[in-house]
């Protein structure tokens, strides 16, 4: 980031926010004529899944495909310590004809590399590209573990016939133990936290490592073409003692402008922001946000 965009950063003023959900939201105008416009809407993430020490987990990997993808490759990065023995097998979203390519050659230390494709194409819409089944170590600390994506050994690429489209790498989590359900007996009263972060319980660790558990991420969001503005939302997995933060979004300015930024719905009360659109027209523009609570 140019000096410009780090000046807003640089404030002594202690700016900060939330305790969970909503960060904030950026409203972009969407540029009339899309061409590619459906480029932005690509999204290759790791779903996340929970698992129990000693057991299986199988990690799913999806696709926001516009229909005419029918290639990629990417690595997948995992601790060893705790995820071993990776297995991969083609999802339920995939064409027809497709082939699957692992390079499982530094899996001991880590990493795994994946390559698929065919001559048919995906189907529009979020599809299941592949599945990765891992042994959980007995002796697995409870906590996340990240399932995140590299370069080495297998290059990150998506393509429609040979043809390089730019996706949007999203990493993922594995929740080991921390079942939530010890009395499987419990009455309804004992489960009825339907709160959409799950991983939002500090109680059962409060003061281990709650920082693995942390994750600030960029909601996907669908765009109709011909739609004039698109709201996306960012959400922090928070442990309950997070008061300020600072980041810089980038985006395609040939697609999206003119962001504005507002605060979410799970900021406490008394959190302000302030806003760096200095090099918007270059596609980025920087955030800090925060209070005392």
């Amino acid at each position: 980031m140019k000096k410009s965009a780090e000046s807003v950063f640089a404030f002594r003023r202690r700016l900060f926010f939330l305790v969970s959900a909503a960060l904030g939201v950026f409203v972009f105008g969407l540029i009339a004529s899309h061409g590619d416009a459906q480029t932005g809407a690509r999204v290759i993430r790791a779903v996340n899944a929970t698992a129990q020490p000693g057991q299986q987990v199988t990690v799913a990997f999806e696709l926001d495909a516009q229909g005419n993808e029918n290639e990629a490759s990417f690595t997948v990065n995992f601790n060893p310590a705790v995820l071993s023995n990776p297995v991969v097998a083609l999802g339920s979203g995939a064409p027809s004809g497709t082939t699957v390519a692992p390079n499982a050659e530094q899996s001991a230390l880590g990493r795994i590399g994946i390559a698929f494709g065919g001559t048919n194409t995906f189907a529009v819409g979020t599809r299941q590209i592949i599945t990765i089944t891992f042994n959980v170590a007995s002796n697995a600390p409870a906590g996340m573990t990240p399932v995140t994506f590299g370069n080495l050994p297998t290059p990150q690429s998506l393509a429609s016939g040979g043809i390089l489209l730019a996706p949007t790498f999203v990493p993922g989590n594995v929740q080991i133990g921390g079942g939530a359900t010890p009395t499987p007996t419990a009455t309804p009263t004992a489960t009825p936290t339907p709160t959409p972060l799950p991983t939002v319980t500090p109680s059962p660790t409060p003061g281990p490592t709650p920082s693995g558990n942390r994750t600030i991420r960029a909601v996907s969001v669908g765009v109709p073409l011909g739609s004039s503005q698109v709201t996306v939302a960012f959400q922090l997995d928070a442990q309950g003692n997070e008061n300020e933060i600072s980041f810089t979004v980038n985006f395609n300015p040939a697609i999206l402008s003119n962001p504005v930024v507002a605060l979410g719905s799970g900021v406490p009360v008394g959190t302000t922001f302030a806003t760096n659109p200095n090099e918007a027209a270059m596609g980025r523009i920087g955030v800090a946000l925060g209070g005392t609570n």
